[in-house]
C-alpha cells in the first residue's frame, strides 16, 4: 500500500498493518478524510503528545479548515463547550468545572459509583439470564453517575437515559434529532436551575453565568451537553470492552478474583488497548510548524490518533500483548495530553474500577452467553469504541 496515499481511518484489509508502517516510516503523514479534505495525520506517541502541547495546533472548532473525522461531527465541532476553545477562554471555562473533577473530589464520590453500580447489577441480575451488560450495566452506571454529579432528579435521569444512547448510534446525521432530543432536554435543565437552583454541576455553572458572565449560555449548554454524553459513552465503552476481554480470557476474570488489587493495573492496560476514542483528536494550525521534520502549514488541518500512539513500539513492549504489570503503562494518551486532557480522567477510572470490581466480586461466574458468537463493535460505525450488546451469563 502507498504509505503516501492513505484513507483515514484505514480502510485497508489490514488497517493494523498500514498504522504499524505509518509508525515506523511516516509518523505525520498527509491522508484523505471521509469527505475528501486533507489532513496532517500523526501516529507516533512522541509526535502526538507534541501535537497534542502546541500551541500553534488549535482546538477551535469554528475555524473553517477544523477536520471533520465523521459526518455526525459537523454539528458537533460548532459547539462552544470548552472542548472546542483555546488558550485563555479555555483556561476560564475548564477553571469552572476543574474543582469538581479532581482526585480528591473523585474520592468522595466513590460510594456513590458503588451504589449506582450494585443497583444496576442487581436490576440486570433480576432481568436474566441472560442479560445485556451493555444496556443493563455498561451504559446506565456511568450515565447515572454523571448525571448525579450535574444534580439531575431522578425523573429527568429516565427521560435522558432513554435518549442519550441515540445520540450516537451511528457517525452520521441520523444521530441528529436524538442529539436534538436530548440537547431540548439539557435546555430545560439549565432553566430550571435558573428559576431555582439545585446543588450540582449545572448549578454551578448556572452561577457562574448569572452572577459573573464568565460563561455564555451557549457555552453553558455546550458544556453539559459535552459532560452529558462524552462524560458516560467513553466510559462505557471501556466498561464493555474491557469485560469482553476478561470473558474472553476467563484467567484474568479469576485473577481479580484471587487478587482485587489487580483491578487498577488492568484499568490502565484496557484503557491503553483499547482506546475508545478511535478517531483521533482534531486540530488545525494557526501557525506554521515542523513535526517529525514535516512542515505544517498555518490552515493545515491535523488529526492525532489516538489508538496508534497507544500501541507506539519504540515505548511500549509487545504493544498489542495485555500486560496489566507494564510498567510503561502510564505513558498511554487515553485521555489525550497537555491543556485539553480529558477533564473527567479520574472520575473515568474510578468508575471502570468500580463497575469491574463489582462484577467479579458479585457474579463470580459471569460469563459470555455464546462464547464462540460475534460481537458486534461500535467503532466502524462511531467515532467512540465500543460495543452494541454483550450477551452474559451466570
Amino acid at each position: 500500500m502507498d504509505l503516501q496515499n492513505v484513507t483515514y481511518p484505514v480502510l485497508d484489509r489490514e488497517p493494523e498493518r498500514v498504522i504499524r508502517e505509518l509508525r515506523r516510516h511516516s509518523p505525520v503523514v498527509p491522508v484523505t478524510l471521509w469527505n475528501g479534505r486533507r489532513a496532517w495525520l500523526v501516529t507516533r506517541l512522541a509526535e502526538a503528545c507534541q501535537a497534542l502541547t502546541e500551541p500553534a495546533l488549535s482546538s477551535d472548532g469554528s475555524n473553517p479548515n477544523f477536520p471533520s473525522l465523521n459526518p455526525a461531527q459537523d454539528t458537533a465541532n460548532r459547539q462552544s463547550g470548552v472542548a472546542r476553545v483555546d488558550a485563555d477562554r479555555h483556561a476560564a471555562l475548564r477553571g469552572l468545572l476543574a474543582g469538581s473533577f479532581t482526585v480528591r473530589a473523585v474520592r468522595r464520590w466513590r460510594r456513590t459509583a458503588q451504589q449506582i453500580a450494585a443497583d444496576q447489577l442487581a436490576a440486570m441480575l433480576r432481568s436474566g439470564p441472560p442479560a445485556d451488560l451493555v444496556a443493563g450495566f455498561a451504559l446506565p452506571v456511568p450515565l447515572r453517575m454523571i448525571c448525579t454529579m450535574l444534580g439531575v432528579a431522578e425523573q429527568d435521569m429516565d427521560l435522558i437515559e432513554r435518549a442519550a444512547p441515540g445520540t450516537v448510534a451511528r457517525a452520521d446525521r441520523s444521530s441528529q434529532p436524538a442529539m436534538n432530543d436530548l440537547r431540548g432536554l439539557v435546555e430545560d435543565l439549565v432553566r430550571h436551575n435558573e428559576i431555582e437552583p439545585r446543588a450540582g454541576l449545572i448549578g454551578q455553572l448556572v452561577s457562574a453565568y448569572t452572577r459573573t458572565g464568565v460563561i455564555t449560555r451557549q457555552e453553558l449548554v455546550d458544556t453539559v451537553l459535552v459532560l452529558m454524553v462524552a462524560g458516560h459513552l467513553t466510559t462505557a465503552g471501556t466498561i464493555g470492552l474491557s469485560v469482553l476481554s476478561l470473558l474472553r480470557e476467563p484467567s484474568r476474570y479469576r485473577a481479580i478474583q484471587e487478587n482485587p488489587g489487580l483491578v487498577a493495573p488492568m484499568v490502565e492496560e484496557f484503557l491503553r488497548l483499547q482506546s475508545v476514542v478511535s478517531d483521533g483528536v482534531p486540530r488545525v494550525a494557526k501557525h506554521d510548524l515542523v513535526l517529525a521534520g514535516v512542515t505544517i502549514r498555518a490552515g493545515d488541518a491535523v488529526v492525532i490518533s489516538i489508538p496508534s500512539a497507544n500501541r507506539d513500539e519504540g515505548m511500549f513492549t509487545a504493544p498489542d500483548e495485555f500486560q496489566p504489570h507494564r510498567a510503561e503503562a502510564i505513558r498511554h494518551i487515553a485521555f489525550g495530553w497537555g491543556a485539553h486532557r480529558c477533564l473527567g480522567q479520574h472520575l473515568a477510572r474510578m468508575e471502570v474500577r468500580v463497575a469491574l470490581a463489582t462484577l467479579v466480586g458479585t457474579v463470580p461466574t459471569l460469563r459470555l452467553a455464546d462464547p464462540a458468537g460475534q460481537v458486534r463493535s461500535t467503532h466502524a460505525d462511531r467515532h467512540m469504541k465500543g460495543l452494541y450488546e454483550l450477551l452474559v451469563t451466570w
